[in-house]
């Protein structure tokens, strides 16, 4: 059989009398009056109330969160009309006989996996739609509920052998839509269209059916906003789709900021438990914020292992000048120093985004919730990361010091004593041996920032020994040659400190001593860091003319 022949036998049988679904004589009627300018509130309730299971179901969504306007309960049809308007709940009217008319059975997993993406794509079109100021927030609603339901429709009217390799109702959009053309010579959203149209729905329905490219900002607002609801939704739930890409797309396309993004993001996912409840769906609200939550986790890990491998590059440096060797945690500095600026600018965003969002969520669920301590987690986490990238633009920032005569040996029994005060956060300080020269130390230097470098080479020497080692750490202050010469010794292998993963995902310790070989080298001074005999460790050591 030809592709063309294919095709058009799979349309008739999905659109005969005995497959395509049948609206309900109310369904119909809705339909009719949603196309309709001269309905009148008073025939609409009517309508609506001769159905009972219709009229309880309506009234449960109009004071959900997704619909409520102010504190009090609708407790009739007129009274929702007068409220909410003629238009939103002829709509609204309409989803809910719509639901009732897909071939989806409450048993088996089909049922979730189908349900679970209409309800979010219809509460997140909605939820976008208000953001954009849209005066077709219930079309919205209705438009991102059935927006696949071409899918159960074709599944139906195929053959068993036919169906054979389909990739799923839980698959990604873009697999299902490739595999049904290879193989069907027609797609699910073509299908969609064609049955919208034999039960007349509105147009503007039917043209959310459109594949819109992700590239695509230019046509009918509803259609771009029910393909967004889409693209979020698979962003949440499908294993390939990125958190973060939603954020994108929706700066690129409504031009959302990270916070707002954030708020739709949020509150969909919020409201999305009480609309299953209003449509009489079942599903577990619990469990998918916390499959969500996951997803929101996982992007946050993306982000820490793309800062890896400029880490990696940092330890792993070119050679040295021939015959000389090496200086690993030179050639280090040198490496973060040329990148850092690069991956500020390609992480912060998507950080921001992901922190955001779980800020957001948290601050609308139950404290209790388990979805909720996930999320206070993932803020964490993703503020420390973020403390990260502070300290990474410090460095790559420009630094012109102020320089004044100084005694050195007075400015670094302050910075001891500020030690005490206040330890670094996440490191406990080993024994700290230390002896005040017996003559005074002078410089020319820039106050404080001599008391940056000496608070963190004394951080990044601790680091060494609690990290790969064990013991005291040694400090010498001494004039020699007109220089002044900070020495830290200690046991400790600096190469055995190459290997730490991520330093436990924080940076701290390697940017900072990179921030004070940058203060040292605008003072004409220098550092270095190498294997001592002397201390069977370590030697930390800045020179300052």
């Amino acid at each position: 059989m030809s592709e063309h022949s294919q095709r058009e036998q799979i349309l008739q049988r999905a659109l005969a009398r005995e497959n395509l679904p049948v609206l309900s004589p109310l369904a119909v009627r809705l339909v009719e009056l949603a196309a309709s300018d001269d309905t009148s509130a008073q025939d609409l309730a009517r309508i609506i109330e001769m159905d009972a299971g219709l009229a309880t179901r309506l009234l449960r969504l109009v004071n959900s969160p997704v619909y409520r306007r102010g504190n009090g309960e609708i407790t009739s049809i007129s009274r929702a009309v007068v409220l909410l308007g003629l238009r939103e709940v002829r709509i609204m009217a309409l989803s809910i006989s719509l639901r009732d008319t897909l071939p989806i059975k409450k048993e088996g997993p089909d049922y979730h996996l189908y349900w679970r993406a209409s309800l979010h794509r219809a509460v997140l079109a909605r939820e976008t739609a208000r953001r954009l100021a849209l005066d077709t927030l219930e079309e919205a609603f209705v438009a991102g509920l059935i927006q696949e339901l071409g899918l159960p429709i074709l599944l139906k009217a195929l053959e068993p052998e036919q169906a054979q390799g389909f990739p799923g109702l839980g698959a990604a959009l873009e697999q299902q839509l490739q595999w049904e053309r290879r193989h069907l010579g027609l797609d699910h959203r073509e299908l969609g269209r064609e049955v919208m149209g034999a039960w007349g729905l509105p147009a503007i329905l039917v043209a959310c059916q459109e594949v819109v490219p992700e590239d695509s900002t230019g046509g009918e607002p509803l259609v771009l906003v029910a393909d967004f609801a889409c693209r979020a939704t698979e962003s949440f739930f499908q294993p390939d789709g990125v958190f973060t890409d939603i954020h994108r797309l929706a700066r690129r396309r409504f031009d959302f900021d990270s916070e707002t993004v954030n708020q739709v993001l949020a509150t969909a996912l919020n409201y999305v438990g009480e609309a299953a409840e209003a449509l009489d769906i079942e599903l577990d609200h619990g469990a998918d914020l916390l499959e969500v939550m996951e997803k929101a986790n996982h992007a946050l890990s993306r982000l820490s292992r793309q800062v890896e491998p400029h880490l990696r590059h940092m330890m792993e440096g070119p050679e040295g000048p021939p015959g000389e060797e090496p200086d690993p945690e030179r050639v280090r500095e040198e490496a973060v120093v040329d990148t850092l600026e690069a991956v500020v600018h390609e992480i912060r965003n998507p950080l921001m985004s992901v922190g955001g969002f779980a800020r957001r969520l948290a601050d609308q669920i139950d404290s209790q919730d388990r979805a909720r301590k996930y999320a206070e987690v993932i803020m964490s986490q993703a503020a420390r990361l973020d403390s990260v990238l502070a300290e990474m633009i410090s460095i790559v920032s420009p630094y012109t010091p102020n320089p004044q005569p100084l005694e050195l040996g007075a400015l670094l029994e302050e910075v001891l004593a500020s030690l005490d005060q206040d330890p670094p956060r996440d490191l406990s300080l080993p024994e700290l041996v230390y002896r005040p020269p017996r003559e005074p130390v002078p410089v020319n230097a820039d106050p404080q920032g001599m008391r940056d470098v000496m608070r963190l080479m004394i951080i990044y020497a601790a680091h060494l020994v609690r990290r790969t080692g064990s013991g005291d750490l040694r400090l010498d202050l001494e004039a020699k040659e007109g220089r002044a010469v900070f020495t830290l010794l200690g046991r400790g292998d600096p190469q055995a400190a190459l290997g730490d993963e991520l330093a436990g995902k924080s940076f701290g310790p390697e940017l900072g001593l990179a921030r004070a070989r940058r203060i040292l080298e605008a003072h004409g001074g220098s550092l270095t860091l190498k294997s001592s005999s002397q201390a069977r460790g370590f030697l930390l050591r800045a020179v300052l003319a």
